[in-house]
């Protein structure tokens, strides 16, 4: 080729030329490298944004698209959006007031196309009276405690002079005898249907109950499980404190009325069991100067030739805990050291209720160590009670547990919860609020 021009012109100007001669390929190719090399507008492409394109005609049909970054500002102008395209209604980002004190909304309006923002304040109101409301644009609602001593309602019927507590809360006074649920109103007879109307509990003759009876105590049955109040005290079988368990054939002492049940003075072995000495399925033993927390063989009055002090801290064998907390009653461990409580001043303590060792103790002597000895309970084998865990000693009733509770009791380690109009599954025994074995 001959007498060809052959250029190109860069940002600064410049322009690479070649003229008469001849111009081969090599010669063009070499040329247009130096013009990609030297002009920059060649070698960058110019840049690309993308956008929410939203159509006018058709708003709920919008896109991402990919436009020139000198296009930006006219689209935006027109409604569209930076960035890709993210909500259902690109109103909403256009619509945002960053206020958490509104609730915002939008209408795209085609005749104008244009986005169409409210903003409806929030309602902060929580509907507690013990809590002054308010709203700030950064947080949102906002709750701040009122002074204590300021009128309320907590919301129950059995509660009077309700007052906010300075915390945020409403508290009020307890009324006495108030129930909240049938739980509250549970008797200990087996024969009652048990309900709570209207703060006041309701006791219905239980007509559909074949065991009841018209109250006959079932003939031929031990005295802890005929349903009958045989010792006249108000609760009847597994509710009586002094039953120990199904066999138990005296309900109104701790004795058991089994014939060679707990003869051993010294050494107690399982106490729920039915019967007096070691089986070899038991493994249960343990010298009772260790229930009586003797500190040295001087202070044990019972066995003390036979009492090792240093033997009491030593935990009961997996085979003694596995066969004997299963007959054990909530509240007392594997060899007769129960909580007990008081009817009289709903006071608890943990009394031995061997015959064995305490002849004296009976429901009306908790109160008095001199007949019911204080104890202390082996932990390696025991069924703990604890009310504020809604967990029963024995001599409570569902009325003295904590309003946590809400009326209904608990039973320790997995135990089934039970009550005398509601028996246990076949070979257990209702104990308490709890189901425990039957004596094997």
């Amino acid at each position: 080729m001959h007498g060809m021009r052959i250029g190109c012109t860069g940002q600064s100007g410049m322009r690479l030329e070649q003229v008469r001669g001849t111009v081969g390929v090599l010669g063009i190719l070499v040329t247009v490298l130096l013009c990609v090399a030297i002009s920059p507008s060649l070698a960058a492409p110019e840049p690309k944004v993308e956008i929410c394109h939203m159509p006018p005609e058709n708003p709920g049909n919008m896109k991402t698209i990919i436009i020139s970054a000198h296009a930006l500002s006219a689209h935006l102008a027109h409604g569209d959006s930076a960035g890709p395209c993210q909500t259902p209604n690109p109103c909403m980002t256009v619509c945002d007031d960053n206020n958490l004190c509104t609730a915002d909304a939008s209408t795209w309006t085609a005749t104008t196309s244009r986005c169409d923002c409210t903003h409806t304040p929030v309602d902060c109101d929580d509907g507690n009276a013990c809590t002054a409301d308010g709203c700030t644009p950064a947080q949102g609602c906002v709750y701040t405690a009122v002074g204590s001593g300021a009128l309320c309602d907590d919301g129950d019927a059995c509660t009077l002079g309700d007052q906010c507590d300075g915390e945020g809360g409403c508290l009020g006074t307890s009324i006495a005898g108030c129930c909240r649920t049938d739980a509250h109103c549970h008797d200990g007879d087996a024969c009652t249907i048990d309900t709570c109307s209207d703060g006041e509990c309701v006791h219905t003759e239980d007509a559909g109950n074949p065991s009841c009876n018209a109250g006959t105590c079932l003939p031929g049955v031990p005295a802890c499980s005929d349903g009958c109040d045989n010792d006249n005290d108000g609760r009847v079988d597994g509710d009586d404190v002094e039953c120990t368990g199904a066999l138990d054939n005296d309900e109104s002492s701790f004795s058991t009325g089994i014939p060679g049940d707990n003869l051993d003075t010294v050494f107690q072995d399982c106490f729920f069991d039915g019967n007096s000495g070691v089986s070899p399925n038991e493994d249960c033993e343990i010298h009772v100067c260790c229930l009586l927390g003797a500190p040295d063989q001087a202070s044990c009055p019972i066995g003390a030739a036979q009492y090792n002090p240093s033997e009491c801290s030593q935990p009961q064998s997996t085979t003694c805990q596995n066969y004997c907390e299963a007959l054990t009653p909530t509240g007392c461990d594997c060899f007769g050291c129960c909580t007990m409580c008081d009817p009289a001043s709903n006071t608890c303590f943990d009394i031995i209720i061997n015959p064995a060792t305490a002849p004296q103790c009976d429901e009306t002597a908790i109160s008095d160590p001199a007949k019911c000895p204080r104890c202390v309970k082996t932990a390696s084998c025991q069924s703990p009670c604890d009310i504020d865990l809604c967990v029963l000693c024995p001599g409570q009733d569902p009325s003295d547990l904590p309003i946590t509770c809400g009326g209904s009791p608990a039973c320790p380690r997995g135990k089934e919860e039970c009550q005398v109009s509601a028996p246990c599954p076949a070979g257990k025994y209702c104990a308490n609020n709890c189901c425990v074995d039957g004596i094997p």
